[in-house]
């Protein structure tokens, strides 16, 4: 990884802490006795993604803080967005901070505040002109892609600050920020909170055209998962979120439904039971067609499988953060059952988040090809931010590079040969275009 370096004078694993207002600090080793716990007593802040964290013993008081704002996290919310944290560090001087929150390959950096700024103190005010001026604040300050999804920010900003005045209820206030963050077609972007009494959400969505491979091989057919699932039957094996088998014999087939809900001991016993049913075949299908992801890390497990080698896989850093460097991330070959033949990775529209990390990672490896249907744009990240009112808001401020260096956000992650994706009740000739799928993929690898 690509990072400041850090002496490790404070090492420990948090595996219980929970980043929430009222989150623990537990014990934790000093490897040169120099270190304690109390070290890391303190304001924090961190380098991107807006957070200023105030340590004191074993409470932890979060802030989502930014130009002219500060808001102050309940003690009583529990952070379940970003999971816990694990292997914290201080540089030599005590002053920088580094640790892991979800993704076991990710860092995140702090540096040590003097004092906590004033409007940390102040009880933010409420009115929907500051909430809404507050909401483009933090997109002015951490969203990265307005260019990359084609968005006039500062027309779109300006069109709908006059329809914002003392005046303007709860119920207005929301549609006036659906109707500023839906133009993003950023499915990360996200509003939730409880307006006139009533629980409130927006959930933005990609709707524009994608572009697809230019002059590439269309394969023939066209793939449907329940066209999949009524062909194999009772052969299709499903365990938790994967589901394996053989098609027509002697290709393979592993659908991956979303990057989460499964431990990772379950999730491994389950791949190894796809591998030993892999062995001897052509080739394998992986199918994230309608994946819409989860996390990183589980992704990566998968992919692990496939690879012979230790290969990057792609690099992440803060886009919100001047100094940010990439820091590279590596697939590590399993030492389980693994399938290092020609591997066809089907990606669809709904193909987003954790599973087009997921996709970019298997890209990196040689003996993966990628058919099908440019995927949704949007691999950052959530970061949520709490608005004076209470509401809460996601937006995307990570940027994931590929093994080339390639960003793909915003546009989505173009197949190398394109293929029709279809979400429909099966057909007679959806169970006939899915073997011309097969049959190409068996022809291609003789």
């Amino acid at each position: 990884m690509l990072m400041p370096r850090l002496k490790p004078l404070f090492v420990g694993v948090l595996v219980s802490f929970l980043a929430s207002g009222a989150g623990r600090v537990p014990e934790a080793a000093s490897e040169t006795g120099i270190a304690t716990p109390s070290d890391i007593n303190g304001i924090w802040r961190s380098q991107g993604y807006g957070w200023i964290w105030a340590i004191d013993g074993e409470k932890i008081t979060r802030y989502d803080a930014g130009d002219g704002y500060c808001i102050a996290h309940p003690d009583d919310e529990d952070d379940d967005k970003a999971g816990p944290i694990s292997s914290p560090s201080l540089s030599a001087d005590k002053d920088t901070l580094s640790l892991k929150r979800s993704d076991p390959d990710y860092i995140y950096t702090f540096d040590r505040l003097a004092e906590l700024p004033e409007e940390c103190s102040e009880t933010p005010d409420t009115d929907a002109e500051t909430v809404f001026e507050t909401a483009v604040k933090m997109f002015d300050e951490h969203f990265m892609f307005f260019k990359e999804r084609k968005t006039d920010w500062p027309k779109l900003v300006e069109s709908l600050r006059e329809d914002v005045d003392e005046d303007t209820s709860e119920a207005e206030l929301f549609v006036i920020l659906e109707d500023l963050v839906m133009p993003i077609g950023d499915s990360h972007i996200g509003i939730q909170g409880t307006v006139e009494e009533e629980a409130g959400s927006i959930e933005v969505s990609n709707p524009k055209p994608r572009e697809q491979p230019a002059g590439a091989p269309v394969v023939p057919g066209s793939w449907n998962t329940n066209a999949v699932d009524a062909i194999m039957g009772a052969s299709l094996q499903t365990s938790g979120e994967i589901s394996w088998g053989l098609l027509r014999d002697d290709i393979g087939y592993l659908r991956v439904r979303t990057m989460t809900y499964m431990e990772p001991d379950d999730l491994e016993n389950a791949l190894d039971d796809a591998m030993t049913a892999f062995e001897g075949a052509r080739a394998v299908i992986v199918d994230v067609s309608m994946n819409r992801g989860g996390d990183d890390s589980f992704g990566r497990r998968v992919a692990a499988r496939f690879t012979e080698k230790s290969t990057m896989a792609y690099s992440k850093r803060a886009g919100d953060y001047k100094d940010s460097e990439p820091q590279e991330v590596l697939l590590q070959p399993s030492k389980r059952p693994s399938f290092h033949g020609p591997v066809y990775l089907i990606t669809g529209l709904e193909t987003l988040s954790a599973a087009e990390v997921f996709t970019i990672a298997m890209r990196a490896l040689p003996n993966v090809t990628h058919i099908g249907e440019t995927t949704d744009g949007s691999l950052s990240d959530e970061l949520w931010k709490r608005l004076p009112n209470g509401w809460t808001m996601s937006l995307s401020n990570e940027i994931y590079a590929d093994s080339k260096g390639e960003v793909w956000e915003g546009r989505g992650i173009i197949p190398q040969r394109a293929l029709r994706v279809e979400d429909r009740e099966v057909t007679a000739e959806d169970r006939w275009t899915v073997r011309h799928v097969v049959d190409f993929v068996r022809d291609h690898v003789q």
